[in-house]
Order: structure tokens, then C-alpha cells, then sequence
């Protein structure tokens, strides 16, 4: 938690000084700090890893959760996040389902509420997870491309080359 407040101070800019239960940090500058701020995410299952990023980041990072495991969490994501000073803002929710590999998986995870989704396209199209060549790797984006996001409206702009 401190760490995080340290950063947050530090891109504000000018002269930062922190003296909190962790660091101890004298009167410095970072210069040049970044334009906006660096989104912050927290990630983790535990009680105090769902209240930090509720309470301090900007959003959540999950492990490989299963779809039927993502409604508590996100619920008590929810419900940290409305009593904290940062329930107004932008909130956003990443991770990986072991068990979204088709449309309706993945519209059933935006209607819990998760915003961005990581994925291994070619794992839940039957290809090994390291042992796949290249060429088998890019069938299953491809394939992926054309049987889940174009369904879903994600086509636009789409290279035909995954490379």
C-alpha cells in the first residue's frame, strides 16, 4: 500500500518527500515525470490483494480464474470499491479465463464485468502450450479471430497477417 502511495506522489511531480512506516524518503525531484499517471493494477485472490486494488489501483489483474469463480470476486470487488475514495474512476478488470473459448464465454464474462480479457487462442483451439510451432500457433489466432471476435463486432482493422 505504501509503495503505491510513493509512486503516486513521486508523478505528481516536484519536490516529493516521504516518511511513512516503510520508506523513508528525503526531499527529492523526479523529473520528468510522466504526462498522466501510470495505471496502477493489483493483482491476487487474497482478501488484502481485493481491497488494495479496490482501494488504490486502477484496476485488477486476475490469475486464471474459472468463469464460475469470477462472480464472488469481482462482487467483492464491487463492494470495496464503493467505499473507497476512488469509486468514481475508472476501474478496470484483467484477466484469464481457463474456461472462455467461444462468444458466449467470453460475452458472459463483459456482462460480470470484466473489461479486458487475456487468452492463448490456439491452447482452447486443441494446440500444445509450448510444444506448438509457430505455424499451428497463428492457425489458432487466426481461427480464434475469425470464430470469436468477429462474432463479436471486432473485426474492424483486423490485419490478416498475425505477424
Amino acid at each position: 500500500d505504501e509503495s503505491i502511495d510513493v509512486l503516486r506522489k513521486f508523478e505528481a511531480g516536484g519536490v516529493v518527500e516521504h516518511h511513512g512506516e516503510l520508506f523513508d524518503i528525503p526531499p527529492v525531484r523526479m523529473a520528468p515525470v510522466p504526462a498522466r499517471p501510470t495505471p496502477i493494477y493489483g493483482g491476487g485472490v487474497s482478501k488484502a490483494a481485493l481491497r488494495r486494488a479496490a482501494e488504490r489501483c486502477d484496476g485488477w489483474a486476475g490469475q486464471i480464474q474459472s468463469r464460475s469463480e469470477m462472480p464472488a470476486l469481482l462482487g467483492e470487488l464491487r463492494r470495496l470499491r464503493e467505499g473507497s475514495a476512488r469509486r468514481d474512476e475508472p476501474f478496470r478488470i484483467v484477466t484469464a479465463l481457463s474456461d472462455a473459448f467461444d462468444e458466449e464465454t467470453y460475452r458472459d464474462a463483459e456482462a460480470l464485468g470484466v473489461t479486458d480479457l487475456i487468452t492463448v487462442p490456439w491452447v482452447f483451439l486443441g494446440a500444445d502450450l509450448t510444444g506448438s510451432s509457430l505455424e499451428q500457433k497463428c492457425d489458432g489466432i487466426r481461427q480464434f479471430g475469425d470464430e470469436v471476435l468477429d462474432r463479436m463486432g471486432y473485426a474492424a482493422g483486423r490485419s490478416s497477417d498475425p505477424g
